[in-house]
């Protein structure tokens, strides 16, 4: 189910390393995620899901420009 974030972070364009520095959270873990290595408790995926899914187009290209790398 930790697809679901990966689908939506690609649908947006949004780079592993940038939805990451977005959410606060170690780059890591996000690959983990991605990979299977780990799954994300199921309400910490909701919420980063849903955080995602409510941006809007200026929030991501806002995302894109200013959040490294």
């Amino acid at each position: 189910m930790a697809t679901i974030i990966r689908e939506l972070r690609i649908k947006l364009g949004l780079s592993q390393s940038k939805v990451a520095s977005y959410i606060g959270m170690p780059l890591r873990t996000l690959e983990d995620w991605e990979t299977g290595k780990s799954k994300p408790a199921p309400y910490v995926e909701r919420l980063i899901y849903e955080k995602l899914e409510s941006l809007t187009a200026e929030e991501i290209a806002q995302i894109k420009k200013t959040i490294n790398p």
